[in-house]
């Protein structure tokens, strides 16, 4: 099956909050492929279906938050390309307010240098 979404990560790997780097740096393999399967479904799938295959919390207009065993990872959907902008470890029922603000600063970095020039 041919991927509809691309997939990128921001900041790029060596870079400081890497999601790339999050993942590599994972020693259990269960937990790195549950991640990979969540990307995986998202890019083979519309995104009006994508509620379907994984759980979804909409932060707001650029950022949504995807559960993935026990990581959330945080992204938008800019053209064809979905950008995954944080991982983190999911320690509470709820999303600690310091990832979500580390989301928000890296999907706005995102969005200045794609959007702005």
């Amino acid at each position: 099956m041919t991927p509809i979404y691309d997939l990128e990560f921001f900041p790029g790997s060596g870079q400081k909050y890497s999601p790339a780097d999050f993942i590599e740096g994972l020693t259990n393999k269960t937990e790195v492929a549950i991640i990979e399967r969540r990307l995986g479904l998202l890019m083979n799938h519309p995104q009006m279906e994508w509620g379907h295959y994984v759980e979804i919390t909409k932060i707001d207009e650029n950022l949504l938050q995807i559960t993935a065993g026990s990581h959330r990872f945080y992204c938008c959907v800019d053209d064809n390309t979905i950008i995954v902008f944080y991982i983190c470890r999911k320690v509470s029922q709820k999303a600690l307010r310091q990832d979500l603000k580390r989301a928000g600063i890296n999907r706005d970095l995102y969005l200045k240098e794609n959007r702005n020039g």
